[in-house]
């Protein structure tokens, strides 16, 4: 299994894109069935037919690690400025997710909270790093991605042992400006 562990507006769907380019079968933020069984700890069941996963597991690498022993992680990730505006932008751009909807929980496990702070995100994305890298320490079975690097698609196919493409790393969901 390959799973996408980078926080959300770090580039996980166009991570998903390329996962998909590559011809592995890939999902992007399941939130109707993977992330439930995420939130409770039924990780048995997600990898069904699926080969990578992207914008689910953010804070479940640990346990995802333990439940699918050889599996890669790759964390995408963006400058803290960028990835900041990028979040405002999102929160500002979606209605507030209601209590009882799978978006809310899904806010509340990943950020904490539901509306946007920047105090909290900075919070969140630094302990974001903070957590992979105390797990993963230098181990190769973990890629930092940032898919806006000219080489984002050559580390990407090296890492997975794959023939190396040479193209642009698809960019997807870019925000208006």
């Amino acid at each position: 299994m390959i799973f996408g562990i980078g926080l959300p507006k770090t580039g996980t769907s166009s991570l998903h894109r390329a996962l998909c380019d590559l011809k592995l079968r890939s999902v992007h933020y399941p939130i109707d069935d993977v992330i439930p069984s995420l939130q409770v700890g039924a990780y048995s069941s997600i990898a069904s037919g699926r080969q990578a996963m992207a914008n689910c597991g953010e804070w479940h690498f640990a346990a995802l690690d333990r439940e699918f022993p050889g599996s890669r992680f790759i964390c995408t990730w963006r400058e803290f400025d960028d990835w900041i505006v990028s979040v405002q932008k999102h929160f500002d751009r979606y209605d507030h997710p209601k209590p009882g909807e799978a978006a809310f929980h899904n806010r509340l496990e990943v950020f904490g909270i539901t509306v946007f702070d920047r105090d909290v995100m900075e919070t969140v994305y630094w302990a974001h790093r903070f957590a992979v890298e105390r797990h993963f320490g230098h181990r190769e079975d973990l890629l930092w991605l940032n898919v806006k690097d000219d080489d984002a698609f050559p580390k990407l196919c090296e890492f997975l042992g794959m023939p190396r493409k040479t193209a642009r790393f698809p960019h997807m969901n870019r925000a208006p400006a």
